[in-house]
C-alpha cells in the first residue's frame, strides 16, 4: 500500500516541480518581453523627439516666412504710396498747364518746361505702378512661402501626434508586460512551496512506513503509529462524509434553481402573441431563452448546462427597449389627451359665439 501512494506522491511532485519550471520558464519569457518592450518604448521616445525637432523647424521656417512677408507687405504699402505720391504729383501739375501765348516763330519756353515735367511725372507714375506690380507679386509668392510653411508644421504636427501615441501604446504595452512579469513572479514561490509541500508528503509517508516496518518491532510506537493511522482514516471519512453532504445539499439546490428557471420560462412561454411586448428584439430574446431551456430540461440537474448569465443580460439589455416603447406610448397618451381638451374647448368657444 504504502509503495502505492508513494508512488502517487512521487507523480505529484514530479508535477509540481514541472510546475516550477513552466512557472520559470514564463518567468524569463516575460523577462524577455519586457525588454523587448522597454526598447520599443526607447525607439518611440527618440522617434517624438525627432518629431518635436521637425515642429520647431518648421516653426522656425513659417516664422522666418511670415517675417519675409511682413517685410514684402511693408515694401507694397511704401511702394502704394509712392504711386499715390506720383499720381498727386501728375494731377497737380496737369491741373496747372499753361495757357499757350502769341506765336512768335519759336516754342513756348514755359510750354517746353512744363512738356519735360509731364514727362517726368508720367514716367514717376508709371515706374511706381511697376513698383507696386512687383510688390504685390513679391507679397503673392511670400503668401505662397508662409502657407506651404504653415502645412509643413501641420504635417509635423501630425507626425508628432502619431508618434506620441505610439509612444503612449509601448507605454501601455510595456506596462501590461511588468503586470506580466508580477504574476509570472509570483507564481514561482507558489509552485515552489507546492514541490515542498509534496516533497514533504513524501518524507512522512517514508517516515510512516519506516515505523511500521523497523526491526525490532517496538510495540508501543507501532500502537501510537497505528493510532494515527487510525485518527487520519476517521478524518478523512468525517471529511468525505462533510463533503457528500455539501454537494447533496447544491445538487439539490442547483435542482431547485432549475425548477424556479423552468417555472419562469414555462410562464414566458405560455404568453400568448398578443400578450408579449411589441419589441421584436425582446421577443426574440424570449424565444430563444425558451428554446435553450427546453434543449436542457431533459438532461438531470446535475449536468444541465443552462446558460443563464447570458439570458439574463440579454433581457436586461432589452429593457431600455421596454421603458422606451412605454415612453413613447405614455407621450402619444397625453399628446392625444392634450387634443381632445384642445377640441373641447374649441367646440365650447364655437357653440357660445353661436348663442
Amino acid at each position: 500500500m504504502f509503495e502505492h501512494v508513494r508512488e502517487v506522491l512521487l507523480r505529484a511532485v514530479g508535477r509540481a516541480r514541472a510546475a516550477v519550471e513552466a512557472a520559470v520558464a514564463a518567468r524569463d519569457a516575460a523577462v524577455g518581453v519586457v525588454e523587448a518592450r522597454q526598447g520599443d518604448l526607447a525607439r518611440r521616445r527618440a522617434q517624438v523627439s525627432v518629431a518635436d525637432g521637425e515642429v520647431s523647424a518648421a516653426e522656425q521656417r513659417r516664422q522666418a516666412a511670415q517675417a519675409v512677408l511682413d517685410t514684402r507687405d511693408a515694401e507694397a504699402a511704401g511702394a502704394r504710396t509712392a504711386l499715390a505720391e506720383a499720381q498727386r504729383r501728375l494731377a497737380e501739375h496737369l491741373a496747372d498747364e499753361p495757357v499757350d501765348g502769341p506765336v512768335i516763330g519759336r516754342p513756348d519756353p514755359i510750354r517746353v518746361a512744363w512738356n519735360r515735367q509731364r514727362t517726368r511725372l508720367v514716367k514717376a507714375v508709371n515706374d511706381a505702378t511697376a513698383a507696386v506690380a512687383s510688390a504685390d507679386a513679391a507679397v503673392s509668392a511670400a503668401a505662397a512661402d508662409v502657407r506651404t510653411a504653415a502645412a509643413g508644421v501641420g504635417a509635423a504636427l501630425a507626425v508628432a501626434e502619431q508618434a506620441r501615441q505610439q509612444e503612449n501604446a509601448a507605454q501601455l504595452a510595456l506596462i501590461a508586460a511588468r503586470a506580466a512579469l508580477q504574476t509570472a513572479e509570483a507564481g514561482i514561490p507558489s509552485a515552489k512551496a507546492a514541490v515542498e509541500a509534496a516533497s514533504a508528503r513524501v518524507d512522512a509517508l517514508d517516515d510512516r512506513a519506516a515505523r511500521l516496518v523497523a526491526e525490532p518491532l517496538d510495540r508501543p510506537d507501532l500502537e501510537r503509529a497505528a493510532d494515527a493511522e487510525l485518527a487520519d482514516l476517521l478524518d478523512t471519512l468525517t471529511r468525505r462524509h462533510a463533503t457528500l453532504a455539501q454537494r447533496a445539499e447544491a445538487v439539490a439546490a442547483r435542482t431547485e434553481s432549475y425548477r424556479s428557471v423552468d417555472e419562469t420560462v414555462d410562464v414566458l412561454a405560455a404568453l400568448g402573441a398578443d400578450a408579449r411586448p411589441s419589441v421584436p428584439s425582446l421577443v426574440v430574446a424570449i424565444d430563444a431563452l425558451v428554446r435553450a431551456n427546453a434543449a436542457q430540461r431533459p438532461q438531470p440537474a446535475a449536468d444541465r448546462r443552462d446558460d443563464l448569465t447570458g439570458p439574463h443580460a440579454e433581457l436586461t439589455a432589452r429593457l431600455a427597449d421596454i421603458l422606451a416603447g412605454v415612453a413613447a406610448a405614455r407621450a402619444a397618451r397625453d399628446a392625444a389627451v392634450t387634443a381632445r381638451a384642445r377640441a373641447v374647448q374649441a367646440l365650447a368657444t364655437h357653440q357660445r359665439r353661436r348663442i
